[in-house]
C-alpha cells in the first residue's frame, strides 16, 4: 500500500485492494467500494510545484469524510483531497511538516457526476467543483516527491479532524498535469 517499504498497509479490510471495471453506457469506468479499493500512483506522477489535477467522480458518500486523493505516503508530500459535509476539503502539508487546511464552499452532488478540478500556480489554490470556483492564495512547495494515490489511505494524518473513509462510487476521469 503507498509505498510498502515506508508505510504498510494496517488498518484496511481483507479483500481485493482494486477497484472494479464496470460498463457505463458506452464507456468503461471504475467501480471504488469504498471499503478497500485505490490506485496507487509512482513518486514522480504528481509534481513538487504547479500542478493541475482534475477528475471526473460519481460518489455516493454517507456523511463520513471521503478521501478523494493524496500525495502522501508516511508524511505528506502536498496535497489531500476529501469530501467533507458534502463538500470539496483540502490539506496541504509543507517540508516544515506545516499543514494548511482549505475548506471549500463548493458542494459536491452525491450519486451524480461531477467535474473537479485543482489547480495551484505557486501562488493560488484554485478549487472547481462543476464550473464553480474558489481560490485561495497561498505558495508552498511539496515536502518531497512522494507517492500518490486517488480513493484511500489508512493514516488521519494532515487530514481533517475525523475518522477517514475510502472512496466509495466511480472514476470516469483523472488527469495530472504540470500546470
Amino acid at each position: 500500500y503507498m509505498e510498502a517499504f515506508s508505510h504498510p498497509l494496517t488498518k484496511v479490510a481483507a479483500g481485493s485492494r482494486a477497484p472494479q471495471w464496470v460498463r457505463d453506457g458506452k464507456n468503461w469506468i471504475l467501480r471504488f467500494d469504498g471499503v478497500n479499493d485505490y490506485i496507487n500512483f509512482t513518486r514522480e506522477t504528481f509534481p513538487q510545484g504547479a500542478f493541475t489535477l482534475r477528475m471526473e467522480i460519481r460518489p455516493e458518500f454517507s456523511g463520513k469524510t471521503m478521501v478523494l486523493f493524496r500525495h502522501f505516503n508516511y508524511f505528506l508530500g502536498s496535497l489531500s483531497l476529501f469530501i467533507r459535509n458534502g463538500k470539496l476539503y483540502a490539506v496541504w502539508g509543507e517540508k516544515n511538516l506545516k499543514s494548511y487546511k482549505f475548506a471549500t464552499g463548493l458542494a459536491v452532488t452525491n450519486g451524480a457526476w461531477n467535474d473537479i478540478e485543482v489547480k495551484y500556480d505557486s501562488r493560488q489554490l484554485t478549487f472547481t467543483v462543476n464550473g464553480k470556483s474558489e481560490s485561495f492564495p497561498f505558495s508552498g512547495r511539496a515536502f518531497a516527491f512522494k507517492s500518490a494515490v486517488f480513493g484511500g489511505h489508512d493514516k488521519v494524518e494532515y487530514a481533517p479532524d475525523e475518522p477517514l473513509v475510502f472512496f466509495k462510487g466511480d472514476l470516469r476521469n483523472l488527469a495530472i498535469s504540470h500546470y
